[in-house]
């Protein structure tokens, strides 16, 4: 996602002009670019695969989409994932979720969908910022190349192409699913 940046003189409130999908990174609001139409429909794909095997083998945490968390209140850091997952073990399954903007609970998979408009630098520092929080997985996903970079850490990283697999590990496990599947597109071509 590329960011613009805002003040505000509210440091709870996004400033006017922002709009709902915000960030706030070193204490500033950052405005994201939405994600392109085939990375929207990968995100959903992915969506719907992690919800049916967590549904299929017992729900141990909750999926989330597009949801603002809070990483951290010195500097104060709150990022969206376009897909996260919450363990039961870091939010248990008997307490409600807030009724709030922002979730302060650090997700255990945060998962990233590249579009054209992010650079590499937005991308890094995401990365990093999730891992600096707790974050244990950091799946980055490349639609247009057809390749999830799954993070273990900021530094180990495996790439992943059309014909491997990516694996929930010990954070949704038994989760598998072949890249190919995630990147199929069904239909002819558009030609406008």
């Amino acid at each position: 996602m590329s960011e613009t940046a805002a003040l505000s003189l509210d440091p709870d409130a996004p400033p006017q002009g922002i709009g709902p999908l915000y960030e706030v990174v070193n204490g500033v609001f950052l405005e994201p670019t939405p994600m392109g139409v085939f990375e929207n429909c990968v995100a959903i794909a992915l969506l719907e695969a992690l919800a049916l095997h967590l549904a299929a083998t017992g729900r141990n945490g909750r999926l989330l989409m597009e949801t603002l968390f809070k990483l951290s209140s010195k500097p104060k850091l709150q990022r969206r994932p376009d897909l996260a997952f919450v363990s039961y073990e870091r939010w248990p399954a008997s307490r409600r979720v807030p009724r709030t903007a922002v979730w302060d609970v650090v997700p255990d998979l945060a998962v990233e969908v590249v579009s054209p408009s992010n650079t590499y630098t937005e991308v890094l520092e995401k990365i990093g910022d999730y891992f600096r929080a707790g974050v244990r997985r950091v799946w980055v996903i490349l639609p247009t190349q057809q390749k999830i970079y799954d993070y273990e850490s900021d530094t180990r990283v495996q790439v992943l192409g059309p014909d491997d697999s990516i694996d929930g590990g010990d954070i949704v496990p038994g989760f598998r699913l072949l890249l190919r599947d995630l990147f199929a597109e069904p239909g002819e071509p558009d030609v406008s």
